[in-house]
């Protein structure tokens, strides 16, 4: 791949180079010391850049143009409304629309959060289901990524079920210990039956908290399923963690609140008109 180098690179590096000459003028007494200072620091920022600008350099690629932009939405969203009948397809409301487009440009190399875009456009268009699609939905794909994408796939496939999730602490034997250490709040399995790759596995536990910040998820105080076995495989997939923190920390016992995380309302809307798939 051939090396570029952003324009203003030779600018910044002989500014940078010029202060500290500067400042040795200014200083004479510290000018022998300071010059090879000054040329090392050169060298740096030359190198930089350059790893710089090779590192960004696939990004000119991804950026999508307004006619990939359009083929995609005429054929993602063509399909999305094969079935519908033409005299309820509208025009979709700009303030819906417009964001969607431009939010394309960035996010659409992730095949994740473009059918989500998809969707959310299809359904726009759709004068049956267009009211149920809120203008947040737009920020909403703009502030998750792909794997919590998949996350929400994967409640839309069983929104009617809580899953299972249990607050991992360890506290002192025999004693209630109000400093207790949480070594993880909302432990959980999803990841594992979405098949994420095994270092991103451990990232759900993140992605729960900013899908309940965003209004999608919510983690009901004091509630936990009452199923017996529900919890059974979470605890089983945690027993090996248990064992490494008992093992760290012989003076302390692991202990378990079971909880629960579901589909909010609002959700519920977002799964409809973005999540799954319109036919």
């Amino acid at each position: 791949m051939p090396e570029e180098t952003p324009s203003n690179d030779s600018s910044s590096i002989n500014a940078t180079i010029n202060a500290v000459a500067g400042l040795a003028q200014a200083i004479p007494v510290y000018q022998d010391a300071l010059q090879p200072a000054a040329k090392e620091i050169g060298k740096s920022l030359e190198v930089a850049a350059k790893v710089v600008g090779i590192a960004l350099a696939p990004l000119k690629g991804m950026v999508w143009g307004y006619e990939k932009i359009e083929g995609f939405i005429t054929e993602s969203v063509g399909k999305r409304l094969k079935n519908t009948n033409a005299e309820n397809i509208i025009t979709p409301a700009a303030n819906i629309v417009g964001p969607a487009i431009e939010a394309l440009k960035f996010s659409g190399e992730d095949i994740n959060l473009r059918e989500l875009y998809a969707n959310l456009i299809a359904n726009a268009m759709d004068k049956a289901t267009s009211l149920n699609v809120h203008p947040a939905f737009v920020e909403i794909i703009k502030t998750i990524s792909g794997d919590e994408a998949l996350v929400m796939k994967y409640f839309s496939d069983n929104h009617s079920t809580p899953e299972p999730i249990i607050e991992v602490r360890l506290q002192l034997n025999d004693i209630v210990d109000t400093s207790f250490i949480t070594p993880s709040r909302n432990y959980n399995i999803i990841g594992k039956k979405i098949n994420l790759p095994a270092e991103r596995i451990e990232l759900v536990s993140s992605y729960l908290d900013n899908l309940c910040r965003l209004g999608l998820l919510e983690i009901p105080a004091g509630l936990s399923r009452s199923l017996k076995g529900a919890y059974d495989e979470v605890e089983e997939e945690h027993s090996p963690q248990k064992k490494e923190l008992e093992d760290t920390w012989p003076e302390k016992s692991v202990t378990y609140t079971r909880k629960m995380i579901t589909v909010t309302n609002f959700g519920q809307m977002f799964i409809n008109s973005v999540v799954r798939t319109k036919e």
